[in-house]
């Protein structure tokens, strides 16, 4: 078994360190993230940092690198108020990772991904995610230890899919649990 402690980790490569300690805590779902700014103009990025922060209200929380550079999904909400999290099929997994390099056009343009707009809500989702949120800006905490950015959001509406992806699956619980373990074939 490999081991290493606090002095031996922090003398690992950067990139290599960076990529272990964010494997650590497991397998954390992709979710692809909508927001648009005050002009119209979309944007989409890809998160794994989602937690669950309390269920009445229905509150998650995103961790969101330092902003010490322009964070355009991070601003956009700041000046909305709003945004969709859209998870990530299976089939669009290489597309969604597209979204994190640097475009000057819209993250939907540039990775082939579709927007969706349902009603009452002003940022885009992602069309066929499986589960969708649309949610509202709490607050922000920038963490002190590294100032990384808390964002506390409530979940407004959830909108999931009748058919998982075999499209032989379906939501059989009227109350989920286990993050959809009610998802049967």
């Amino acid at each position: 078994m490999w081991q290493a402690d606090a002095t031996q980790l922090a003398q690992l490569d950067p990139a290599f360190r960076r990529n272990l300690i964010n494997c650590l805590p497991g397998y954390k779902p992709l979710h692809l993230m909508g927001t648009q700014n005050a002009a119209g103009v979309t944007n989409l990025a890809l998160f794994s940092q989602v937690i669950h922060l309390g269920a009445d209200p229905p509150l998650i929380g995103i961790l969101f690198r330092p902003h010490t550079v322009k964070r355009d999904s991070l601003e956009n909400i700041l000046e909305t108020g709003v945004f969709t999290l859209n998870h990530v099929r299976i089939q669009e997994v290489v597309q969604a990772h597209w979204t994190s390099a640097n475009w000057e056009e819209s993250e939907f343009d540039a990775s082939g991904l579709t927007e969706e707009y349902k009603a009452g809500v002003q940022a885009p989702f992602v069309l066929h995610s499986p589960v969708q949120l649309a949610c509202s800006l709490v607050e922000t905490q920038t963490l002190q230890v590294n100032q990384t950015v808390l964002l506390i959001a409530k979940i407004e509406q959830v909108f999931v899919s009748k058919k998982g992806p075999s499209g032989r699956w379906f939501f059989r619980s009227k109350y989920p649990r286990d993050c959809f373990s009610q998802w049967t074939r």
